[in-house]
């Protein structure tokens, strides 16, 4: 019995078969590889808007528990990396005021900075603001304060930082 020539070779793969299928392979490898580093950009990106959203909201703690400087305008500043500390504060000196809110704004900018690539960040209160109130309740201040925090972030496929801004409005 013999074997024609062409059932003999038509068992096997080709190398041109087995080239065509590492390519399309190794093309699947490289999009992924893509998609996981878009994927780690806007986790970064979301990330870092978690921890401004959180410093705000530290900065708005720390007026709440010093109502008498917001109501004085301590807190006001156009540009928090221009405060320094008001002085050391201890039990047998206790700070005023006034001086809690310099040491509150300079330490939280310092905290924000090492910890964000914040640029600045600016509060500014008025107590003439009408607050609308559903329940009728007042708080200890009547006013609204807004807080502006910027920081540099690199979006997309550009290699250029873009500023980003947050303003919050809030009710100490």
């Amino acid at each position: 019995m013999s074997v024609s020539p062409c059932a003999r070779h038509s068992g096997g793969f080709s190398l041109l078969e087995v080239m065509v299928a590492l390519l399309v392979f190794s093309l699947g490898v490289l999009g992924l590889g893509a998609l996981l580093l878009v994927n780690l950009k806007v986790n970064h990106s979301a990330h870092v808007r978690t921890q401004v959203l959180y410093q705000a909201q530290a900065m708005g703690e720390r007026m709440s528990a010093n109502v008498a400087a917001v109501s004085s305008g301590a807190y006001n500043t156009s540009s928090a990396k221009s405060v320094s500390a008001g002085g050391s504060c201890d039990i047998a000196s206790p700070c005023s005021a006034t001086q809690l809110a310099t040491n509150d704004i300079a330490s939280w900018f310092a905290l924000a900075r090492n910890l964000l690539p914040i640029q600045d960040a600016s509060i500014a209160c008025s107590a003439s603001a009408a607050v609308p109130n559903a329940f009728a309740v007042t708080a200890p201040y009547d006013g609204l304060c807004t807080l502006t925090i910027t920081w540099s972030e690199v979006l997309g496929d550009s290699a250029a930082a873009t500023t980003q801004t947050l303003a919050w409005a809030f009710q100490p």
